[in-house]
């Protein structure tokens, strides 16, 4: 079963040739990067490739637009492949990210009303004041450096802060809990979640097993039991925050109190889920209000940080770039601006939009076919016997991956430097065509019904750190920088090279900014 799709529908497809017997492909994958990858294959045989995943089977990377859209408006008919899946669902248990079909949409229903620009709006002082927490640890942490070096700044991993600034915005955003990571302290919930994806992201050979057959999940190793245990962790005290959440939206419905109901997401999915209007077969259980405590902790804060990481990365090799920004941010009179004048400064929109296109935090996606099919084309494909192929016939089960990065970069589209950082591109006339994403013609929080429902509140957030940290600090290259390279386990982040023991990480210098 394994090795069928060697002789299989798409072998006219163009592509390069397994480098493993048994990883195929994605030994090249793992060894570098999807990024590089994709570029590599799909500059040198076209728009849609194929390509050998573990165990030999055939799958097709694809960057057409029209197909791409095809795939992500279709989401019963294309689906997250289960191995993978499987993964998400035992740290994150079955909430938005991971389940299918009916479940999502009934999921979604409940969750979009807590997800709009107007309740986005609201979260926006409690934003400010945690990235005013940050700049203020910045503040400490390099004054201390300098007081006992002598140094003009400090050497920072920018991700661990990011991590914590996202973490505890999402706390407070998602349910109105304080991790106070940012302070340094401990929680029950955050030690369980952080154990948890850990765990997830942890590489054994049950992963790739997992990768390939759903099944292998099932196999206790010391990695899935300790995931389970994490889990089980934060399904308990997630139980407890419903618990008192629930309370509090029925007391605000019978006029008790109306002061202690929060804005926060959980307390207005809750209070949408107990709508009288809602019917029964559309509310969420428990259990599942519950998994999605874990679900918008991961994709609120693993993507927020990464993606911040890679804008510092790149406004720190761009000197110019980043001092024109601070120059933007510096003539706003106040250091805690309201939400329209944040979202309506135009070079900081534009940094975000450029970071968020060149560095997606997810690179690529994957969907498997429920049924066979015909996926569209925007122009035909030359095969490997040189004919057209004028559509992608799919038969059930066969995976066709979305290499996001990729299409953020395509030159057709975003002009001869689009693979360089350059915020002012959208003022040469591109992008030349649109793609198929939910946010500013980029794909990074994808499109279609499955797109990232919190998009909204990513872009909020990138803004309003980089408001308070570029007004007070300037982030620079080390004197001798370490050689960069990505890492993916789900999201694309930095390690450093001969550092890989360490984890993820972006070391820059970071020093006051005095202003001449």
């Amino acid at each position: 079963m394994v090795f069928r799709d060697h002789f299989g529908a798409w072998r006219n497809f163009p592509g390069p040739r397994p480098t493993h017997w048994f990883w195929g492909n994605i030994h090249e994958v793992m060894q570098t990067s999807p990024q590089q990858c994709h570029q590599r294959w799909l500059d040198k045989y076209g728009r849609v490739v194929r390509v050998h995943d573990v165990g030999g089977r055939a799958k097709l990377v694809c960057s057409d637009p029209v197909a791409t859209q095809y795939l992500l408006l279709h989401p019963d008919a294309f689906i997250k492949p289960a191995g993978p899946n499987r993964i998400l669902t035992d740290a994150l248990d079955k909430g938005l990210v991971t389940v299918e079909g009916r479940a999502h949409r009934r999921q979604r229903r409940v969750l979009n009303p807590a997800f709009g620009w107007v309740q986005i709006q609201g979260l926006a002082p409690m934003i400010m004041d945690k990235v005013g927490e940050m700049r203020d640890k910045f503040a400490r942490l390099i004054e201390e450096e300098m007081a006992g070096t002598g140094r003009v700044g400090r050497r920072m991993d920018v991700l661990h802060y990011m991590s914590e600034t996202a973490l505890d915005i999402i706390g407070e955003a998602g349910f109105g809990y304080d991790f106070n990571a940012i302070g340094d302290a401990n929680s029950p919930l955050r030690n369980a979640y952080t154990s948890a994806v850990q765990h997830a992201f942890e590489f054994d050979a049950t992963v790739m097993l997992t990768v390939m057959d759903a099944r292998f999940g099932a196999i206790p190793t010391s990695r899935v039991r300790n995931m389970h245990a994490a889990r089980s962790a934060a399904q308990v005290i997630g139980r407890e925050i419903v618990a008192e959440k629930k309370k509090q939206v029925i007391n605000y419905n019978k006029g008790l109190d109306k002061e202690s109901l929060g804005k926060d997401v959980l307390s207005l999915m809750i209070r949408a889920n107990m709508d009288p209007a809602l019917r029964p077969d559309q509310r969420l259980t428990d259990d599942e209000v519950v998994a999605q405590i874990a679900t918008v902790l991961f994709a609120g804060h693993e993507t927020t940080s990464t993606a911040l990481m890679w804008c510092l990365y790149h406004l720190s090799l761009h000197q110019d770039m980043q001092q024109r920004l601070r120059d933007e941010l510096l003539e706003v009179p106040d250091e805690r601006p309201d939400f329209d004048t944040l979202m309506n400064l135009p070079y900081l929109d534009k940094v975000v939009h450029e970071s968020l296109r060149l560095e997606s935090p997810v690179p690529n996606i994957s969907r498997v076919a429920t049924q066979d099919g015909v996926v569209p084309l925007s122009a035909p494909v030359t095969g490997r016997d040189g004919r057209p192929i004028e559509a992608i016939r799919v038969r059930k089960g066969e995976v066709i991956e979305v290499p996001l990065t990729y299409m953020n970069t395509l030159a057709e589209v975003w002009g001869p430097d689009a693979r360089e950082f350059n915020p002012d591109r959208r003022d040469t006339g591109v992008p030349t065509q649109q793609l198929p994403g939910v946010w500013g013609g980029i794909m990074s929080f994808i499109g279609g019904p499955r797109n990232c429902i919190g998009h909204r509140l990513t872009i909020l957030e990138m803004k309003a750190v980089l408001f308070a940290l570029l007004r007070s600090f300037v982030f620079e290259q080390l004197p001798d920088p370490p050689k960069i390279k990505r890492t993916y386990m789900v999201i694309q982040r930095a390690v450093v090279v001969g550092e890989e023991e360490y984890g993820p990480q972006m070391p820059l210098l970071v020093r006051p900014y005095v202003e001449t």
